[in-house]
């Protein structure tokens, strides 16, 4: 599938950014990602750079956005896009990607589409990549480091999962533990439902823990990317993650 002149300008415009990242990291200069962000919008409107808004939860990852119209070829874009954070940021031949959908709907298109080895959208992806899995999140859950080692795994998941709730399984107050957490899920919505139950954050605890590595580093993201803070430490041979929220008292301590 061809790309339309906009969408290879959006993304020659991120490959330049991606290579002026490595290229001031090589140098080892202090905050590359802000630094290049600054150099590359500075050849984009020819004269200024436009101020680099980081994510503090995760220190040093470049973190942009392509602005594509409606009906734009989004996601042919991001196949695009994610060929250029393995090969010019990254640097690798294979990774994990975690691609978040905003509704069921799309992410059942998503899937059925990047699965589909016919498909345009997958074909771009093996141009680029080479040996490519795509999994749902259950699929991701259960996936073999062999996987991770001989493919660039993508797992497509909602924005924001679903939690059915159960009133007599509700707790409003207190700790809570999670034995196997997963992608997070139960910590992304908790905040929420105690809020929307009249509750107080700040009375809740939330524990959990995974086994699965893979699994445990779409946790990671999935929190940092809601705007929770993130600090781990490692005791004994155990690694441990103590998430905050942006609101005070809130702890979710995850332990793997």
């Amino acid at each position: 599938m061809n790309l339309k002149q906009y969408q290879s300008h959006s993304l020659h415009w991120l490959r330049r950014y991606y290579q002026e990242c490595r290229k001031m990291q090589e140098v080892e200069m202090s905050f590359p990602a802000s630094m290049a962000f600054m150099s590359v919008t500075g050849e984009i409107h020819e004269g200024q750079g436009l101020p680099y808004a980081p994510v503090k939860q995760v220190p040093g990852i470049p973190y942009v956005c392509l602005r594509i119209p409606t009906g734009g070829g989004k996601t042919l874009v991001a196949c695009e896009a994610v060929s250029l954070g393995v090969k010019d940021l990254l640097q690798q031949d294979r990774a994990l990607i975690l691609w978040l959908v905003p509704s069921d709907t799309i992410r059942s298109q998503t899937l059925s589409r990047l699965k589909d080895s016919a498909d345009p959208y997958r074909q771009a992806l093996d141009t680029t990549l080479g040996n490519v899995a795509v999994l749902d999140i259950e699929e991701a859950t259960r996936m073999k480091r062999a996987l991770l080692d001989s493919h660039t795994v993508i797992v497509v998941r909602l924005l924001v999962e679903p939690v059915p709730v159960r009133k007599d399984l509700a707790p409003y107050k207190g700790r809570l533990y999670d034995p196997a957490y997963g992608s997070g899920g139960m910590f992304v919505q908790s905040e929420k439902f105690v809020e929307s139950h009249g509750g107080q954050i700040a009375d809740i605890s939330i524990y959990g823990q995974e086994s699965n590595p893979a699994t445990r580093r779409l946790a990671i993201m999935n929190l940092a990317l809601r705007g929770n803070e993130a600090d781990w430490f490692r005791k004994d041979d155990d690694v441990r993650w103590q998430f905050l929220s942006r609101k005070p008292k809130s702890i979710f301590t995850v332990l793997s």
